[in-house]
């Protein structure tokens, strides 16, 4: 079943066309990566998605439902997530606040089932419902970001650098967190990612972009093993 098809999708600010024709899908718990340079449209491609941009022309469709018109609320409560890179948490709150906000509209027994579904993924969580969120380091910050979604019972994740805000020796280990999303959550990731490498190898699909177009599209195994697109514009 393919959980997110989009078609030919341009999309962009104003007048400025940043993405041009973007056509690929996502299947019931897959792992797509988008990857390519910097200022390839890479996140624009997820805020259009999720209607928090432009379109201009093209189609995108959640569980063969054309979303492409519904304001970002209404696909949230359709299933789609969608963690932007920074603005992702309440930093004044605790992060048992930022918990509550999010599953603020489910009665008290599903926020109960909801969270121990959480715990169970990030038991590091639990150490750390007191704490301000300001207080957190980036790793613990998404770790909440991404509970925050999850309280939602999402069927897509997308995930917009996730690791930004990481040491380099920590990006591996929370790129196989998202691994463990999709293995025990069943929810299908988008994931955008400057660490390509690692990106990649986590994967089952890829989509390149460059300049705003997709210059590869298919399996990602086979994006690593096409060594000119890898060197071009991938540097690996």
């Amino acid at each position: 079943m393919r959980v997110l098809e989009v078609k030919g999708l341009r999309a962009g600010y104003g007048q400025m066309e940043i993405v041009s024709n973007v056509t690929f899908d996502v299947g019931d718990r897959e792992v797509v990566a988008v990857v390519g340079p910097n200022g390839s449209g890479k996140s624009t491609l997820l805020k259009a998605v999720f209607g928090l941009c432009r379109v201009f022309s093209g189609a995108v469709l959640f569980k063969g439902e054309d979303v492409t018109r519904l304001p970002p609320h209404k696909r949230s409560r359709l299933g789609m997530a969608y963690l932007p890179q920074t603005g992702n948490v309440f930093e004044s709150l605790t992060v048992r606040e930022n918990l509550m906000l999010a599953a603020h509209d489910l009665d008290e027994e599903e926020v109960r089932k909801r969270l121990e579904g959480v715990l169970s993924l990030f038991p590091e969580l639990g150490g750390l419902m007191r704490r301000k969120v300001r207080t957190l380091s980036g790793g613990e910050r998404q770790i909440v970001a991404l509970s925050m979604s999850l309280l939602r019972n999402p069927s897509l994740v997308m995930l917009d650098e996730p690791t930004a805000a990481l040491a380099p020796r920590l990006v591996k280990q929370a790129l196989k967190r998202v691994v463990e999303l999709r293995d025990e959550a069943g929810v299908s990731i988008v994931l955008v990612e400057q660490n390509a490498l690692s990106a990649l190898e986590v994967s089952d699909k890829a989509l390149l972009m460059v300049s705003g177009t997709v210059k590869f599209w298919g399996g990602a195994r086979e994006l690593l093993e096409d060594r000119e697109l890898a060197k071009t514009y991938l540097g690996l």
